[in-house]
């Protein structure tokens, strides 16, 4: 009985052909409607939506080939994303209320500058948003800027760093920082300075000892102790040439790649036509929703 019931359930061929049929039906009904109703009997229409659809996608191009757009990747050592992510949104929040002078004085720029600035967004490499990021992850941030006109990419760049590294925790953190890698270096410097002293007199000492007075070299000076201080020495040099390095750029968060200001689309007549037939597409295939909603689904409520 069972295997009778399996038997029953299996798709033959000719439960096959019935779906085929089926499907083909569907598609030749689509196709009757697309030309029946929508190309001839509501062709006016249809051109309309279309030359409208058209017409503001290419309007939407035009007004994105006006604005600029620049998108940069940002590193921040070990701080914590979702401090960026809440920063950048109380900035862009500030830009929209229209509080441009506070604006201003938070990032350094001109309030002509900070006029330019339309949005100001932050998101990981994946580009999902920091407001919400609570992983302790390293990986880098982008940061995108949008702009109602063109701006130094310099002063841009900088004022971002401005904004992001003067926050009063990241500041008083970076502080920190550099109080700890200068009195490193300070250490550094001063063990450095003491084995150069005893190494010197190491040399000296053997240099005045009746042997070997020709020939005085860190093997035949003190040995091992010798040998140990050179490589104490070495180590701190490296050391110190790291620490020199970081009190060079201190900052928190920096640019990792070029800061280019770019306009958002292009204005061709290749992206002029891209976008009128991808609006006339779109225009219509709503004049075809309406035919349909008209000539089949109002006369069934």
């Amino acid at each position: 009985m069972s295997q009778d019931l399996n038997q029953s359930q299996a798709l033959s061929w000719e439960d096959l052909r019935q779906h085929g049929i089926s499907i083909l039906k569907v598609f030749h009904g689509l196709i009757s409607f697309f030309y029946d109703q929508v190309m001839r009997r509501h062709f006016p229409l249809a051109t309309v939506f279309m030359a409208i659809a058209a017409a503001v996608s290419i309007g939407l191009l035009y007004q994105k080939s006006q604005t600029y757009e620049v998108n940069t990747t940002f590193v921040y050592g070990d701080l914590h994303p979702k401090i960026f992510g809440d920063m950048i949104g109380k900035l862009n929040a500030i830009i929209n209320y229209g509080q441009i002078d506070r604006a201003a004085a938070l990032t350094g720029l001109t309030s002509n500058q900070v006029q330019k600035v339309l949005k100001v967004e932050v998101a990981d490499t994946r580009g999902r948003s920091l407001v919400k990021n609570y992983t302790l992850g390293k990986e880098p941030i982008l940061i995108t800027v949008q702009l109602s006109d063109y701006m130094s990419e310099d002063s841009l760049q900088e004022a971002v760093a401005f904004y992001l590294n003067n926050n009063p925790f990241t500041a008083e953190r970076a502080d920190l920082k550099k109080r700890l890698w200068q009195e490193e270096l300070q250490y550094a410097d001063q063990k450095i300075k003491t084995i150069d002293s005893l190494l010197n007199k190491l040399y000296s000492d053997k240099a005045n000892s009746p042997i070997d007075q020709n020939r005085v070299t860190i093997e035949n000076a003190e040995g091992k102790n010798a040998y140990e201080l050179l490589s104490f020495s070495r180590e701190l040099l490296q050391r110190k040439a790291e620490l020199e390095n970081q009190l060079a750029n201190p900052d928190n968060v920096f640019a990792i790649d070029n800061f280019l200001i770019l306009p958002r689309e292009q204005f061709s007549p290749g992206s002029v036509i891209k976008h009128g037939i991808t609006g006339a597409i779109v225009g219509f295939l709503l004049a075809t929703l309406i035919v349909f909603w008209r000539k089949v689904i109002l006369p069934q409520l």
